[in-house]
């Protein structure tokens, strides 16, 4: 019990500290806007915000309820509403943005390291871009190993279930592919024509393809709604 109470309160003291060493850092860099304009410090500040609110839902979610000093506290709070849930939903999600945007920081970091003349030369466009390319290419792996696996199936009682969901995921990634074809085609065509080449501008005439970036953005919500009878049915009701 005391041993419990006083990792809690090491805890309580170190994480707000470093909680408030984040926030420091983030009110210098908006302070000083003209000396943190690198891509770097962009990434590192979402990834920020992304880690202040993972390790504050994760805390409230996992790691309360390992500490006598507050279990009255919390296990009132898990009897009288949905907090609990939803913060282990939250912490869910946020760890898997955080690790998103540490790929994404691993990118720029790269490409600072072995492409250094290019590396200044592009935004925080090009990490995106290296990092949508990676993305869709292991995630076209997983589709592909996924429909072995589902011609395997033959009279398994999740076969529609899993169909559909796969259906929903692998379409998604599909129609994503326009886009990240559009990012690469005017990259490397105003990296090969342009005497000054900008990424930004690049970047800014694929993002102007509003039907690429529909595509991409807007298409799950009909995909769901065609391949899930379950969603149908509850929007019916509603």
């Amino acid at each position: 019990m005391i041993l419990a109470d006083g990792a809690f309160l090491i805890y309580a003291v170190y994480v707000p500290l470093l909680i408030g060493l984040y926030i420091i850092e983030l009110l210098a860099f908006f302070q000083n806007r003209q000396s943190f304009q690198s891509s770097f410090h962009r990434i590192f500040t979402v990834l920020a915000l992304v880690n202040i609110a993972a390790c504050s839902f994760g805390t409230f979610a996992f790691r309360m309820s390992l500490y006598p000093i507050v279990n009255r506290f919390y296990d009132k709070l898990i009897e009288t509403s949905t907090l609990i849930t939803t913060s282990y939903v939250c912490a869910f999600y946020l760890n898997c943005f955080s690790e998103f945007l540490g790929v994404l920081l691993a990118f720029n970091r790269f490409t600072a390291l072995f492409l250094p003349i290019a590396h200044d030369k592009f935004s925080i466009y090009f990490n995106m871009v290296l990092v949508t390319v990676v993305a869709n290419s292991i995630s076209s792996l997983l589709y592909g190993a996924c429909l072995i696996r589902l011609c395997k199936f033959t009279a398994h009682r999740n076969y529609t279930i899993e169909r559909n969901f796969f259906l929903v995921g692998f379409l998604t990634m599909i129609f994503s592919l326009p886009f990240m074809g559009a990012m690469v085609y005017f990259h490397l065509t105003f990296s090969l024509l342009a005497d000054e080449f900008n990424f930004d501008v690049a970047m800014f005439i694929s993002f102007q393809l509003p039907w690429l970036t529909d595509l991409k953005y807007l298409s799950p919500a009909p995909m769901l709604l065609i391949t899930n009878k379950s969603i149908r049915q509850s929007i019916v009701k509603m």
